[in-house]
Parts: structure tokens; sequence; C-alpha cells
């Protein structure tokens, strides 16, 4: 397979953000959007259960109501975004991110802990603070 030039790497980023962009206009826009399996089917609210009205919110500048939406990815995603943006400019580049490493590694299993922890959590009656309420 021949490897990609950096003019196919960067039209690769620009096609998923415009899938991103057509998302987010169906959601913010016309309310569409794709409903929770785990909630459909099991009623139990998963980790990511209220990430999309989260991201709403925060387009409308509606903070406190995105963090009641999903308090766990409202806090991960400032760092996530951070990651993200140094691994895509890496593969634009066509270098190996510095970042990665044992680190990276180690942050990324706590955080999947942390994420997991948050997931069992929010569907125990005593912390049902943390399931996704408005306000």
């Amino acid at each position: 397979m021949k490897p990609k030039t950096k003019k196919q790497r960067l039209l690769n980023i620009i096609i998923a953000l415009l899938m991103l962009f057509v998302t987010f206009v169906a959601v913010r826009f016309f309310g569409l959007s794709v409903p929770c399996p785990s909630h459909t089917l099991f009623g139990v609210n998963c980790t990511g259960c209220g990430a999309t009205r989260m991201v709403v919110a925060l387009t409308k500048g509606d903070i406190y109501q995105a963090f009641r939406y999903n308090p766990a990815l409202f806090i991960f995603f400032p760092f996530l975004a951070v990651y993200l943006g140094f691994e895509v400019f890496a593969y634009i580049n066509g270098t190996a991110n510095k970042l990665n490493g044992k680190f990276v590694k180690w942050v990324g299993i706590i955080s999947i802990i942390l994420l997991i922890l948050f997931g069992i959590l929010r569907n125990i009656p005593m912390f049902s603070f943390l399931a996704p309420t408005v306000v």
C-alpha cells in the first residue's frame, strides 16, 4: 500500500470535519440525533449518555446545563481536544506524535477506568445526580 501524501491526509481531516459539521447541524438545528442503545434497550445510562445534548447546550452558551448532561465528558473534553489536536497535526505532517509513550498510555488507561466507573455510578440511585438531567 502506497503511503499517503500530506495532501491526502489533509483531505481526510477536512472530510472528517465536514461530517462532524453536518452532524452538528442535524442535531443543533433540526433536533435529529441517534438514541442511546443502552438506554433504549436496557434503561441504563451509559458513560456517553447526554453527550450530544451537552454539545448542543455548549453551542447555546449554557455551560451549567452542559455540565449537568454529562459531567465526566464535560471535564474530559478540553484534555481530549488538546490531545486530538496534537494527533491531527502529527497525522497531517506524517510524523509520529511526541506525546505517544508511557505517560499517554497510563493517562488513557486511567481515563478509561474513570469513565467506566462513572458509567456504573450514574446508574446507582445514591448517585442519581450523575444521570443526565435538565435544570
